[in-house]
């Protein structure tokens, strides 16, 4: 694994505390007006009037939720990065996928379209992507190296020798 962090990583790791806080910040937003939407939309459906707000409530609340979590995952990404840990690659490509199904989930439920928030929250998700998967210089910083294994193995050898 190499351990030499580039600017790049520092600036990614930058970008994901600040995009983190931000999704776990409106994660948590919308968590609480779903959950708001969910009890006040029961409550007026039952009284007879129309509404019936419970069951978009509940889905905000759980979009919400997931993308609380998301937000979450992505800090910790961050500090992995920073730290030059393996599972910051893990991390980082878990966010990747939340992050997608969370931006399709809002779209659906929120009916906002697709405007810049949208491509905003299908790009970087895709970048991250692109450089944990794709790109050789983060595949190899993120990937554990067979020397460390190797250290292990001498070190067992030498134990069974003695």
């Amino acid at each position: 694994m190499n351990t030499n962090r580039t600017g790049g990583m520092t600036a990614v790791a930058v970008l994901n505390f600040i995009l983190g806080g931000w999704g776990m910040l409106g994660g948590l937003f919308l968590a609480l007006g779903g959950g708001l939407l969910a009890v006040f939309g029961g409550a007026v459906s039952a009284s007879g009037e129309s509404g019936g707000g419970a069951g978009a409530g509940i889905g905000l609340t759980l979009v919400g939720l997931l993308g609380l979590f998301a937000g979450l995952l992505l800090v910790v990404g961050g500090v992995g990065i920073l730290k030059m840990k393996p599972w910051a690659r893990r991390a980082c490509l878990a966010y990747a996928g939340i992050a997608v199904i969370v931006n399709l989930a809002g779209i659906a439920l929120l009916s906002t379209g697709f405007g810049l928030t949208q491509i905003i929250g299908f790009a970087y998700p895709a970048i991250i992507a692109y450089l944990f998967l794709a790109n050789p210089q983060w595949k190899q910083a993120f990937t554990p190296s067979a020397g460390a294994s190797q250290s292990q193995n001498d070190q067992n050898n030498y134990r069974a020798a003695a």
